[in-house]
């Protein structure tokens, strides 16, 4: 459990590793303005820029024993109060005073191989030397020697029963082989990574005031809106390192448009002006408190949460910046479903609401509003607009071509940046033949048909919810005709990740994998930030 006092230092009392943490941490972000602040830089670490280190986190502060929050829950292998110390800005690189051991030593000493991963996936650096000289590699190194050059028996059941008595738990050797693998690859990309950048110092030149659109579109897709999150912060890291001067994401966009949980994505970037750190913070928040919670819960807590964002009264409307807002649902009242806009500009459509009385935790809700997952909100009959289109690419890119049509403007497009949630692994399915020639032909070989009907149910589902495949070929083609860019961010998933979990080790494997994979590939995010640089 955790409080705060009035000056938001954040006080635990370690008794326990629960989500209370989360509760406090995110109290002092929406006091913040939903914003994460940093911590100053290591003075040891690598040289490496990072975004928005400008003020201090104050609950990143050190005890009398030299060690911050996110140390000592690193010995105390305490994952979820980590996991939330390090989305909501505690530095992965902190040091002990006393020893000069990061969090990354410490997991390696542990053997926490998910903390490894989650200090990684934030971009933890594994070169950091403690005050033995020693950095995490070395004592992973260090250790599985150790372990291998037991002379005996009975020294080996010595030391097992020393471990028993230790207070302390050690790494095993197979979570050493883990740890070791994960740190040398995490050594290997950002070197790769930051080799190429250095390599590829200059920018384009400026557009010269192109009237082209720029436009962000954000794929739905539940807690793995986590992906949507690392692939901007990335981006924002090029583009400071090109231009310090260079400012948050939303800057570069004419048009914003998301669906479901990019809705919500789409909505936080330029109302709230938050980047892409802050934003991994909302989508941690989501994942813990409505995900998290009761199931039958779920349709307050997400309100609530929403609400905390967004405020009860700010409506569409209320956007201060040269930007609009497109957030997708799917009209439910109607069959087939029909495409339902909820936007920052222009007139009511279908008879709802519209930007100058929606509201914009309204609008964040009724597109997340999935089957099975969220109830509706209040009487609306709308619902999850990736049941439509959960790759909103397109659909936007209609949707301003009609709106500068009534705007009587001729529309152009300067750059379109799609940004998906993950590539689900491809899997075999069983028999979906399911041939019902009359009314008791289904009893004639039950099991086999109740397999055709799981397995034909799930295609549906998943071209339903289909962001890449043939949504790609038509945005791509759709840019061509335009003569504009087009850049399609997504990382492959290692294994399929509910829309709903709330498993920490879960989703910093896939948060740790997504990192890991626009580390290897540097050019995408460099083209990007030079894309948006020249505007």
């Amino acid at each position: 459990m955790a409080t705060y006092t009035s000056q938001a230092v954040v006080h635990f009392d370690w008794e326990v590793d629960d989500d209370e943490v989360t509760e406090q941490l995110w109290k002092i972000f929406v006091s913040r303005g939903c914003s994460v602040e940093f911590v100053r830089e290591n003075k040891k670490a690598t040289k490496r820029p990072r975004l928005v280190k400008r003020k201090s986190v104050l609950f990143d502060h050190f005890d009398e024993g030299g060690k911050s929050p996110l140390i000592k829950a690193a010995e105390l292998n305490y994952l979820k109060t980590a996991f939330s110390l390090l989305l909501f800005g505690s530095s992965p690189d902190s040091q002990n005073q006393t020893t000069g051991d990061t969090p990354l030593h410490i997991a390696t000493r542990t053997g926490n191989v998910v903390l490894v991963k989650g200090l990684i996936a934030c971009n933890a650096d594994p070169l950091i030397t403690n005050k033995l000289g020693k950095t995490p590699i070395d004592v992973a190194c260090e250790m599985s020697n150790e372990l291998s050059s037991t002379p005996s028996f009975m020294d080996a059941v010595a030391h097992v029963f020393s471990l028993a008595s230790s207070s302390e738990r050690t790494a095993s050797g197979p979570e050493l082989a883990q740890i070791k693998e994960a740190l040398i690859k995490a050594v290997e990309l950002q070197a790769k990574s930051r080799d190429y950048f250095a390599e590829h110092p200059e920018t384009l030149p400026k557009n010269n005031g192109s009237s082209g659109a720029f436009l962000l579109s954000v794929d739905g897709g539940g807690v793995r809106a986590f992906n949507v999150t690392n692939a901007l912060i990335n981006i924002e890291e090029r583009i400071m390192q090109l231009d310090p001067s260079g400012k948050n994401l939303y800057h570069y966009f004419d048009y914003i448009a998301g669906t479901s949980s990019g809705g919500v994505g789409a909505c936080a970037l330029p109302y709230l002006k938050v980047d892409g750190y802050s934003g991994r913070a909302i989508v941690h928040r989501g994942a813990v408190n409505v995900f998290g919670g009761p199931f039958p819960e779920r349709g307050e807590r997400m309100d609530r949460f929403l609400q905390d964002i967004f405020t009860k009264e700010r409506v569409m409307a209320d956007l201060d910046i040269d930007c609009r807002v497109i957030v997708t649902s799917a009209l439910g009242n109607v069959s087939p479903y029909k495409l339902h806009l909820l936007t920052s500009y222009g007139e009511p459509r279908d008879g709802l609401a519209g930007p100058t009385e929606r509201k914009v935790w309204e609008s964040c809700r009724v597109s997340t509003a999935a089957p099975t997952y969220f109830p509706l909100l209040n009487d609306l009959k709308l619902l999850d607009g990736g049941l439509i289109c959960n790759n909103p690419t397109v659909d936007s890119m209609a949707e301003i071509i009609q709106q500068g049509k009534k705007e009587g403007k001729l529309v152009d497009f300067g750059c379109v940046v799609s940004i998906g949630t993950g590539i689900s692994p491809i899997k075999q399915t069983g028999d979906v033949e399911l041939f019902l020639p009359n009314a008791t032909s289904i009893f004639m070989n039950l099991t086999k048909n109740l397999q055709a009907i799981g397995n034909l149910t799930q295609h549906f589902l998943n071209e339903v919810m289909q962001s890449d495949g043939q949504e790609i070929i038509r945005a791509q083609s759709f840019c061509d005709a335009f003569g504009c860019p087009y850049f399609r961010l997504t990382p492959p998933l290692a294994e399929d990740v509910p829309l709903d979990c709330s498993d920490p080790a879960k989703l910093i494997e896939m948060l740790y994998n997504t990192q890991m994979y626009y580390l290897d590939n540097p050019q995408m995010i460099d083209d990007v930030a030079k894309t948006l640089l020249s505007k």
